[in-house]
């Protein structure tokens, strides 16, 4: 697994900003936006998580109830959050140049939608391919996936054992938190700097 002690922040910062600034010189506003609008996602997620954690503090739920609720917020953390962040990254590649192919489709991906369609494998593929593989987190996927298809078993004292082997699923919350965090504040900042750079500010409303 990644850890977000292996991130290198200012190499990111760097490399988000050089993606941002051609995509500035080149897309209108509206693609601009899309990108601010991962971060405000990426808060509804987070409250949609505390809710369900604050939840689970009030209630006199067995250890079994906690390790589902801990499975359920992982969930709304890989999709709600990760993938929201990876989405936009890939869709900063995608403008600067490089083509995502749909296998299911045969086609390019040209658009957000399009994007999110696409299976997270294909674009875990394509971010290693343009040298962003220390964003990728195919364990994380490979649990949400379990998870999702309800292909796992509770264990109990927040863990949850797919195929014999077990997880604790507080640890892996915390950690791909963690992780999200620590990828969205140079990418944020990257955003930042170079719309300061221009005089543009996203669009409210």
């Amino acid at each position: 697994m990644v850890g977000v002690e292996t991130l290198d922040k200012v190499n990111l910062e760097n490399r988000f900003a050089e993606l941002y600034g051609r995509m500035l010189d080149n897309s209108d506003r509206k693609t601009r936006d899309y990108l601010w609008a991962t971060y405000d996602h990426r808060m509804k997620a987070h409250d949609n998580i505390r809710c369900l954690l604050k939840m689970k503090r009030e209630s006199k739920e067995t250890e079994v109830g906690d390790s589902l609720i801990y499975a359920s917020c992982f969930v709304l953390a890989f999709e709600g959050s990760y993938v929201r962040t990876i989405d936009s990254i890939v869709f900063l590649l995608i403008l600067a140049g490089h083509d995502l192919l749909d296998p299911l489709t045969a086609k390019y991906a040209h658009s957000p939608d399009e994007i999110g369609k696409i299976h997270i494998s294909v674009k875990f593929k394509f971010l290693k391919e343009h040298k962003f593989e220390t964003l990728v987190r195919e364990e994380d996927s490979q649990i949400r996936n379990k998870i999702a298809h309800h292909d796992f078993e509770i264990c109990g004292g927040n863990e949850i054992s797919i195929r014999s082997k077990k997880y604790c699923m507080k640890t892996r919350l915390e950690d791909l938190l963690g992780f999200v965090r620590d990828i969205t504040q140079p990418f944020v900042a990257a955003l930042k700097k170079e719309s300061d750079l221009r005089g543009i500010k996203p669009t409210k409303g």
